[in-house]
C-alpha cells in the first residue's frame, strides 16, 4: 500500500523487528536505495534480503508509468545492493504492455549487478466482463505466448537465475515448457485442478475451479 523506504518510523519498526529475532525483507522501488549511507543504515539495523521492484523496462517507460525520472536512480540502487553484504533480488511484473520488452530492464539490472530475478504476471483472467485499461486487454494467452517467445532471451540475460510465480491456468500452457521450467527451477505455480487434490471456495461459500477463475461458479 505504498513505499515503505518514506515511512518516517521505518528504522524504529526494523530495529523492533530485529529485537524480537524476525527476519525482515524489505520490498521497495529501490529509488532510495541511491543513497548508499541510507542502506547502509537499513542493512546495518537489521534488513535480511531487498526486493527491488522495477516499474519500467528503460527511462522512458519508467517515467511515463511512475511520473517521476527515477529510473537510473533505481539501476543505481542495485548497483549499491550489489556492492553490500546483502541478498537482494529484482522483480517485475509482465503485461501485456510490456511483454515484448521487458528484458531490456532485466539486462539493465544484470549489468548493475543483480544476479536473482523474481517476474509475475499482471492480469485479469475474468469470464463475465471487459478487460479494463489497466489489465490485460487480451486473453491471458497472449502474454503467455510472450513469454515463452522472449523465454531464451530472459535465461540468457538473467544467466539462468530468475523464477516466474506464475499464476494463470497451467492449462493454458504448453506441458513440455512448463516441464522445462520445473526442470531448471524457474518456476512456483499452484493448481488443485492438475492433481485433483482439492476444492477451492470463495469468501461467499461458492466452489470455483480455480483462484484465476474466480467468477465462475460451480
Amino acid at each position: 500500500g505504498g513505499e515503505p523506504t518514506v515511512y518516517k518510523h521505518l528504522i524504529e519498526i526494523i530495529r523492533y523487528l530485529k529485537r524480537n529475532k524476525i527476519n525482515i525483507t524489505l520490498i521497495t522501488n529501490g529509488v532510495l536505495l541511491s543513497d548508499a549511507k541510507f542502506l547502509d543504515t537499513l542493512i546495518n539495523n537489521g534488513v535480511n534480503n531487498i526486493s527491488i521492484s522495477l516499474k519500467g523496462e528503460n527511462e522512458e517507460i519508467y517515467k511515463d508509468i511512475t511520473g517521476v525520472d527515477c529510473y537510473n536512480k533505481v539501476m543505481e540502487a542495485i548497483n549499491n545492493c550489489s556492492k553490500k553484504n546483502i541478498k537482494f533480488s529484482v522483480s517485475m511484473v509482465l503485461t501485456n504492455e510490456n511483454i515484448n520488452t521487458y528484458t531490456e530492464g532485466l539486462k539493465d539490472a544484470y549489468l548493475a549487478g543483480a544476479r536473482n530475478f523474481n517476474l509475475s504476471f499482471c492480469y485479469e483472467f475474468n469470464l463475465t466482463k471487459e478487460y479494463n485499461d489497466y489489465l490485460s486487454k487480451s486473453n491471458p494467452k497472449d502474454i503467455i505466448d510472450g513469454f515463452v517467445k522472449s523465454y531464451n532471451e530472459l535465461d540468457r540475460i538473467t544467466n539462468h537465475r530468475f523464477n516466474l510465480f506464475q499464476t494463470f491456468p497451467l492449462c493454458l500452457w504448453d506441458k513440455d515448457f512448463i516441464d522445462l521450467l520445473v526442470k531448471r527451477n524457474q518456476v512456483s505455480s499452484v493448481c488443485q485442478l492438475q492433481t485433483k487434490s482439492g476444492l477451492l471456495f470463495d469468501t461467499f461459500g461458492n466452489i470455483i475451479p480455480c483462484n484465476a477463475m474466480f467468477e465462475l461458479k460451480l
